[in-house]
């Protein structure tokens, strides 16, 4: 076999089975509702393999459920394998939950052939790693939010303290908050890159005394 023929064929084994969209990215908090839940609404595509046996000829499901990051356990019931409206043109959406507050949970997807048994052998699908139910919390303001401290601190990252980045992804929360580097966002324009704020030492505060996981927003602008 050729290389050229071996890279196609590695590609279509990367990109078989259940594919999920950017509604829900690795170490997203999800603010939780009145009742301390989320419900998660996904949505995405799934594509046969190269081997029509292998991706149910006959068709099938796409199903989702939500397990514990920790233990690989599903939350309850409503978060075991669930069935998403599965679609012949390759598209796929749904919901599930309730999921409580807390975390961190793992998203996992499969594609079910039809008539398929043995689910522990279902169709890849993809995953979305360390989310959250908790509190979302937006750094706005200027110059001081942004973050200008220079000197030494003891504030490390954590799990359970995540922020959406200037890149538009979610990542764990760590100094600076006001990172631009792949920004798609205006960046601060003042003379020199930010430093360290108070906002992550505020977000540890919070997640000790409530007990759930904190998001942090930065939005600040300075200069």
């Amino acid at each position: 076999m050729n290389s050229q023929a071996l890279d196609a064929d590695t590609k279509a084994l990367k990109s078989f089975g259940v594919l999920l969209d950017d509604q829900v990215q690795n170490w997203q908090i999800f603010q939780q509702d009145n009742g301390g839940n989320v419900f998660l609404t996904l949505g995405g595509t799934w594509l046969k393999h190269p081997n029509q046996n292998l991706l149910g000829a006959q068709g099938g499901e796409v199903q989702a459920r939500i397990v514990r990051e920790d233990t690989g356990q599903p939350l309850s019931k409503a978060c075991e394998w669930q069935n998403m409206e599965t679609e012949q043109d390759g598209t796929w959406t749904g919901k599930i939950g309730p999921i409580p507050k807390g975390g961190l949970y793992r998203l996992e997807t499969r594609f079910n052939p039809k008539g398929n048994k043995l689910t522990e052998w279902s169709v890849r699908g993809d995953m979305r790693h360390c989310l959250g139910v908790g509190d979302l919390w937006l750094i706005a303001g200027q110059s001081n939010a942004s973050g200008y401290a220079r000197g030494p601190y003891q504030d490390a990252p954590e799990l359970g303290l995540h922020l959406l980045a200037h890149s538009g992804k979610w990542d764990l929360a760590r100094h600076p908050i006001s990172d631009s580097t792949d920004s798609i966002f205006l960046e601060t324009t003042e003379n020199y890159n930010p430093g360290h704020s108070p906002f992550l030492h505020f977000a540890r505060h919070l997640k000790n005394s409530l007990g759930y996981p904190i998001g942090l927003l930065p939005a600040a602008l300075g200069g």
